[in-house]
């Protein structure tokens, strides 16, 4: 398998429309840093229009430069986790924000506390055009919000909360190793989260099956690690749950899509009552792949092999 040194440019992603160098990268974060700064000069005055009104425009200037440096650097880290140049300044940029949050979350507290009467004027405001769904989203959050002091403690300890994500990435980025799968003719190939696609689909039922085997084998040894950051991430989502008054971390997830729970169970209603039809599927598809047996690695195989073509990079 090619390192990422071995790989022509052109086939490599391009991020200098991002940031030209890395150079140009810190230059710009270090350029935001006293944004922030200004940004809380606002705090108790955005009872007036124009003073909100001038704190959101700035609040978004500081989001939309803000995204640019954390995808630029988060993208630097997807290359090579290994790499700690990169993982060094995203930790900085993460602890950075983490440090800010409290700074800045007396906006949303603010906002919170406008009457419902002066958030929909502000809604139907054409000044405020840009800001409708933040207004509305407003009078929807009200029972779910807490104190502008409790908002910002809340923030402090935003960081230490929300590591259970970061940690399973750089596990299954970094740390897991999988053993090399086998095809049916004794070959051995190396396995990634990247290539495991392929295989999966091969004509070779040896090569899909030792595929499966060894991916998940590789995370089944590490059920208790992963198990463990799960159980953490749950307790945490609970959490937050009770604190900001919902019934369940299930009612919290769906208010932050704006989503019914009557829709999200008749999506599970739906594949359930319809089960019958997906076995019947995979029924046919055994039989047309003239297999006795059908397994979890026989669910993507190619079927008609002779018509599938291969496409080169260029010619896609």
């Amino acid at each position: 398998m090619q390192l990422r040194t071995e790989v022509e440019e052109r086939y490599k992603w391009d991020l200098t429309d991002y940031f030209v160098s890395d150079d140009a990268w810190q230059t710009e974060f270090e350029e935001i840093k006293p944004l922030y700064l200004k940004l809380a000069d606002f705090e108790g005055k955005l009872e007036c229009d124009d003073i909100l009104f001038e704190c959101l425009q700035l609040n978004r200037q500081i989001s939309e430069r803000m995204g640019r440096l954390y995808v630029y650097i988060a993208l630097r880290v997807k290359e090579d986790g290994k790499n700690n140049f990169y993982q060094d300044r995203l930790n900085k940029l993460d602890k950075f924000l983490s440090d800010v949050a409290p700074t800045i979350s007396y906006i949303s507290s603010e906002i919170n506390e406008f009457s419902d009467e002066k958030l929909s004027d502000l809604s139907a405001n054409q000044k405020f055009a840009d800001y409708n769904l933040l207004f509305k989203d407003a009078i929807r959050n009200k029972p779910h919000m807490l104190s502008k002091q409790e908002e910002k403690l809340l923030a402090t300890v935003s960081e230490c909360i929300g590591g259970a994500s970061n940690v399973f990435d750089m596990l299954d980025a970094v740390d897991i190793k999988f053993d090399d799968v086998i095809d049916s003719n004794g070959n051995k190939h190396p396995l990634n989260n990247a290539n495991y696609a392929g295989y999966i689909i091969s004509e070779d039922r040896k090569l899909r099956e030792t595929a499966s085997q060894n991916l998940n084998g590789a995370y089944g040894k590490l059920n208790y690690t992963i198990a463990s950051n799960y159980i953490n991430s749950v307790t945490t989502d609970c959490t937050l749950a009770k604190v900001r008054k919902f019934n369940s971390a299930f009612e919290d997830s769906l208010f932050d899509e704006n989503v019914d729970k009557n829709v999200y169970n008749s999506l599970i209603d739906g594949v359930n009552s319809h089960l019958k039809t997906f076995q019947k599927y995979f029924e046919l598809k055994r039989k047309t792949l003239k297999l006795d047996s059908f397994y979890n690695y026989d669910t993507s195989a190619k079927l008609d092999v002779k018509n599938n073509k291969n496409y080169s990079y260029d010619d896609a």
